[in-house]
């Protein structure tokens, strides 16, 4: 994911801007996950490489999150399964937020993010550095490259060609991306309990999300490498 400065958007996609070839690794590539960091996670879910305790703990916070307000989304993660999250620091300064592959001879997908669990935010925005607030784009982030680890293991967007190729493949995960964010926006809305400064930030990026969709300059970012 190839981030830019000419980007001004103030949205999350903004900093998913992916690299012009879709990462398909052999299956000797991807090491074996290592199940007995966390051993409440579920089944299928590892961690190898340099991600902490911390990151662990996040995301089984993050997953009882959807659990508790969005099980639609909870019952994605887990039928995405199985996966391996790991952590390379010298992806951030690429500009990489993350990236995904599938899959290993055991059929693990691999998701690979540039920064430490529940640190990154969106630029330009100060209302994304709350603790909630990344907690949301964390759960965006993962939604959209489990998508792409789905797909590839479906059979789907194996292979970026050309431009049309790429959109296709891209749209994929951030639909889902948005998809979740609105639910979980509409679910903090209908509850009065709810923080509604976390919920009408999340509104504003929905609609910004949604418009960024239909932005030829947005698919220039992520898909320019190719020709028209």
């Amino acid at each position: 994911m190839k981030a830019t400065n000419s980007l001004k958007v103030k949205s999350v996609l903004a900093i998913f801007l992916v690299a012009a070839q879709l990462v398909i690794v052999s299956a000797d590539a991807l090491a074996a996950p290592a199940m007995d960091t966390a051993p409440a996670l579920p089944e299928g879910i590892g961690f190898i490489g340099q991600l902490s305790q911390d990151d662990v703990t996040y995301f089984q916070n993050g997953l009882q999150l959807l659990h508790e307000r969005l099980p639609e989304w909870y019952e994605y993660v887990m039928e995405s399964r199985p996966f391996t999250l790991t952590f390379d620091p010298a992806m951030d300064g690429l500009g990489r937020a993350a990236v995904s592959a599938c899959c290993d001879a055991q059929g693990y997908g691999l998701v690979t993010v540039g920064q430490h669990f529940g640190q990154l935010t969106i630029p330009d925005d100060p209302d994304s550095e709350t603790v909630k607030a990344r907690q949301v784009t964390f759960l965006g982030l993962i939604v959209h490259e489990l998508t792409h680890v789905r797909d590839q293991r479906a059979g789907r967007f194996t292979t970026k060609t050309d431009r049309k190729s790429c959109v296709a493949a891209e749209s994929s995960g951030l639909t889902k991306q948005l998809d979740v964010k609105r639910d979980l926006a509409a679910q903090l809305a209908s509850d009065p309990t709810s923080d509604q400064s976390l919920t009408r930030w999340l509104y504003r990026q929905v609609e910004t999300e949604a418009s960024d969709l239909h932005s030829r300059e947005l698919w220039d970012l992520y898909c320019g490498a190719f020709e028209n």
